[in-house]
């Protein structure tokens, strides 16, 4: 997967070298041909991000916002303008990859306080839209991955599964993985919207 960030620094952050040493760091006017996810550092480009989620919508390039202090409208305007992924622009390396396994499988990565307003609004729809309702099948989980998935549906991060079960985040991660497989969903965002009975 080829990464492109674009920003207004002279050279890209370490972590991000650390987690893609062979990423490609450009400066907001350059040139993107041949990019597979395009990470837009927010906070160097300042009055010029809207323009340039703009110009990657039209010439449909999947791309990630990075902030400096992320903030969940700010998120919600990201990902209304076409953004697969809106994170802090100082992510850990092994975030960052796995931000971009979930964009790459086609899913979308928000921080948690987004997904439970995301939850509040997906509820808010169900009740006001009856026929907007889902028959899954949870009978195919098992009873920890079920206790997992609604938690997941509540809006709540995989440390705070964690402590709620009394498991480690690994053991959340391990049961997630399974439930989107039995599921047959992509991420966490859809799972959620599907424990609380919404179309996806």
């Amino acid at each position: 997967m080829n990464h492109v960030f674009i920003s207004s620094l002279a050279k890209p952050l370490s972590r991000w070298l650390q987690a893609f040493p062979d990423l490609v760091h450009v400066a907001p006017e350059s040139a993107i041909d041949g990019a597979d996810l395009v990470w837009l550092d927010a906070a160097s480009l300042k009055a010029a991000l809207p323009e340039m989620m703009v110009r990657l919508q039209l010439i449909q390039r999947r791309f990630v916002v990075l902030d400096a202090v992320p903030d969940d409208d700010a998120a919600i305007k990201a990902v209304q303008s076409g953004a697969c992924g809106y994170a802090h622009r100082h992510a850990k390396p092994a975030q960052l990859e796995e931000i971009a396994a979930v964009v790459d499988a086609g899913g979308l990565w928000v921080g948690p306080s987004v997904m439970q307003k995301v939850m509040q609004i997906s509820k808010f729809v169900a009740r006001e839209a009856a026929s907007v309702g889902v028959d899954t099948d949870l009978s195919v989980l098992t009873e920890r991955e079920l206790a997992v998935a609604q938690e997941v549906g509540k809006g709540l991060n995989n440390r705070e599964i964690a402590q709620v079960l009394g498991v480690t985040e690994r053991t959340v991660k391990a049961h997630l993985t399974v439930a989107f497989e039995k599921l047959a969903v992509r991420d966490r965002v859809q799972l959620a919207l599907l424990m609380n009975g919404i179309s996806i």
